[in-house]
């Protein structure tokens, strides 16, 4: 209730603390600057019919005062609330009907595995380095340049045909040569052994999952004809119709002039 006055009239009431009533705990109250007789009126208006008599007073220090104040705002809600339910019952029920349907799922597993070894190995042993004066062990590196030129000059005779015939020349020849040489000599060669293994493993998996739903499905409404009695429905119709906020207050204390007939009492609002 007290909420409820405060999310209605936020420019009337506040919650604080009263000095004067020696409690430090908070307490509804009204706003300095609140003119009491407009916002009389206007609480009125909105709270009057839920309350008996009306509400003469906004004066929340007063015990009684506020005890009514807050019955009214209770009322207030309890009957919009009610007004609303009633509202939904009258409107009937809707409900969704599965006709038919199909579920399906399936699952696919594919694995592949493959392991491959590759392998590879070699020796070597050579037995070069024997020495001393055993043979081998020798590393020589050289190189070098060679120039050579000669010349040379003769003379020659002879005969042939046993004497017949004879003959004689000279000769006179000259060559040069030059040139750059390289040379190398390597055995010395330790014991060496050389091994290789190499290997490569894979595998590789793999999962699938495919659900499908289908759902054929209607909706249906459940008349109020079905739920309730003829009484209850006028019952739930009046509960759903909105309060009439100008309607006049009925005040039981109220002075009636004298030859005046009695005003009738309007229906209770539940």
């Amino acid at each position: 209730g007290v909420d409820a006055l405060l999310d209605q009239f936020p420019d009337v009431f506040d919650m604080g603390v009263d000095s004067f009533s020696g409690s430090n705990q908070p307490q509804l109250m009204l706003r300095d600057d609140v003119d009491q007789d407009s916002a009389l009126a206007r609480v009125n208006d909105a709270l009057g019919s839920y309350a008996e008599g009306g509400i003469d007073s906004i004066d929340v220090s007063d015990p009684e005062a506020q005890a009514k104040l807050i019955k009214a705002a209770r009322s207030h809600i309890a009957t919009a609330r009610q007004q609303l339910l009633a509202t939904m019952v009258m409107m009937g029920l809707s409900r969704i009907v599965v006709t038919n349907g199909k579920i399906s799922a399936k699952i696919m597993y594919d694995f592949n595995a493959s392991s491959q070894r590759n392998l590879s190995r070699s020796a070597q042993a050579k037995d070069f380095a024997r020495n001393q004066y055993g043979g081998l062990a020798v590393i020589t590196d050289g190189e070098g340049e060679s120039e050579t030129k000669r010349t040379s000059k003769g003379d020659y005779e002879g005969s042939y045909q046993s004497g017949k015939s004879t003959y004689t020349g000279n000769y006179d020849s000259d060559y040069y040569t030059k040139g750059k040489y390289k040379y190398s000599q390597r055995p010395v060669m330790t014991a060496m052994s050389v091994a290789g293994e190499q290997q490569t493993d894979a595998l590789t998996a793999r999962a699938n999952l495919a659900g499908q739903v289908d759902v054929n499905f209607k909706t249906d409404y459940l008349p109020l004809e079905k739920m309730a009695s003829p009484g209850m429905i006028e019952a739930i119709q009046m509960r759903s119709k909105p309060v009439d906020q100008n309607r006049p207050v009925y005040k039981p204390t109220e002075a009636r002039p004298a030859g005046t007939p009695p005003a009738s009492q309007p229906p209770a609002q539940g």
